[in-house]
């Protein structure tokens, strides 16, 4: 799932077909993916900035869609 782009989630929101947290599920996927690909950190707060700021653009992108 962590192969799934952000306009597909994106698209899955807009049609309000999230079902049992699909929509979550996707994005902790994602999150999981990104957060393996980033290099080694000195401490948790500069390993989770990425995180973070994917996940923020992530639902900036989908709020919308999501009422």
């Amino acid at each position: 799932m962590d192969q799934v782009s952000d306009d597909t989630m994106l698209r899955i929101a807009t049609a309000k077909t999230i079902s049992e947290g699909l929509l979550s599920r996707m994005i902790t996927s994602r999150l999981a993916a990104i957060g393996f690909a980033v290099p080694r950190c000195a401490n948790a707060a500069e390993f989770f900035q990425p995180l973070v700021e994917q996940a923020n653009v992530i639902l900036h992108r989908a709020r919308p869609r999501l009422h």
